[in-house]
């Protein structure tokens, strides 16, 4: 009964030592550590690479940023209220550098270059604007839209560059005017190419204003008697309108003194081939001497009231006194003001 007794007492303690090192090995191994602070690594990660962006570095860094905001945002691998400020810090730290690189590439005299070239600036603008309005209400709106107007007015300059040719004096005076503001440009004056490319746009329009009205001079025919009333609308348009708006505009009458001469020559040369036509009865088929008088009336008329130089012009004024005097006939051209229609029927007469 004693040897029972101590078997259990034994026992009995044996068990008690036993559950004591085993309360003190869950509460010394299992249990919190107590007094230390818990760091994501990925804030101290993306906070670091934020402060890493210089000059010197500021394409390697912000591809790096924009890479682990997007990881950390979709695997939540960083609170929001973090998130969001980060977002903000990494805007400061990058956009005032973006902002000063570029303004030193307006500064150059070479624009468009790579890498920082304006597809590039427009690209990222329009990156780094959505996560302004998204993060940071707009903070560098202003900024942003200053880089990108600089970049529109360049385009416009260049698309200006491309209307080289003329189409309209009102349009000339346009293109004029928005090329010398261009060249004037506080900013776009850097660029050097694109001031000399300026300069020379007025010339080139110049240019191609007098051949456009050299070529309506040559364009401009008259094939028959029936078609010299129109044929006097459109030369006395081109002479009087079209040619005296460029030697207005540009305060010059020399260049256009070859083109004013070819019109006046072929005039001249179609009033006379008529002038001889109606003045041979004999190309009238039925001699009717009523017809062939109305006839001579029209082309006279044209000559003294429609034609450039009407009775102006010294030249014109012997060479149609000395058809007069060479008539068939003693007609008066007291009555060569009506406008008489031709309705003889002798052939329809071409001249080249």
């Amino acid at each position: 009964m004693k040897r029972t007794i101590i078997k259990l007492t034994i026992l009995i303690a044996v068990v008690a030592v036993i559950v004591t090192c085993i309360i003190v090995w869950k509460e010394s191994k299992l249990k919190a550590p107590s007094g230390l602070t818990y760091v994501n690594e990925h804030v101290e990660d993306l906070k670091n690479t934020i402060d890493k962006i210089s000059p010197s570095s500021l394409e390697d860094y912000y591809q790096s940023c924009v890479y682990k905001l997007r990881r950390y945002e979709k695997e939540k691998l960083v609170d929001n209220d973090n998130l969001k400020q980060f977002q903000k810090d990494f805007l400061d730290k990058y956009v005032p550098e973006f902002i000063s690189q570029s303004n030193k590439c307006f500064k150059n005299k070479k624009w468009d270059m790579k890498p920082w070239n304006h597809k590039f600036m427009r690209e990222r603008i329009t990156e780094l604007r959505y996560r302004d309005e998204r993060y940071y209400s707009n903070k560098y709106k202003k900024e942003l839209n200053g880089i990108e107007n600089i970049i529109d007015r360049y385009d416009a300059a260049k698309e200006l560059l491309g209307k080289k040719y003329f189409d309209g004096i009102n349009k000339t005076k346009e293109r004029e005017k928005l090329a010398k503001q261009y060249k004037n440009d506080t900013v776009l004056k850097n660029c050097e190419s694109l001031v000399n490319d300026l300069n020379e746009l007025p010339g080139k329009i110049k240019k191609s204003h007098l051949k456009f009205l050299g070529n309506k001079a040559d364009e401009i025919v008259c094939d028959s008697l029936y078609d010299l009333e129109e044929y006097g609308k459109d030369i006395k348009n081109l002479y009087r309108v079209r040619v005296a708006e460029y030697d207005k505009h540009y305060n010059n009458t020399s260049d256009t003194k070859e083109i004013k001469e070819k019109i006046l020559k072929k005039e001249l040369d179609y009033l006379s081939e008529f002038t001889k036509y109606v003045n041979d009865i004999s190309n009238f088929n039925d001699y009717n001497y009523q017809r062939y008088n109305e006839t001579r009336h029209y082309v006279n008329d044209y000559m003294s009231e429609k034609s450039l130089n009407g009775y102006n012009n010294d030249s014109i004024k012997r060479w149609v006194k000395d058809i007069e005097n060479k008539s068939l006939d003693s007609l008066s051209y007291l009555d060569s003001l009506n406008h008489m229609q031709i309705k003889s029927k002798f052939d329809n007469p071409k001249f080249n």
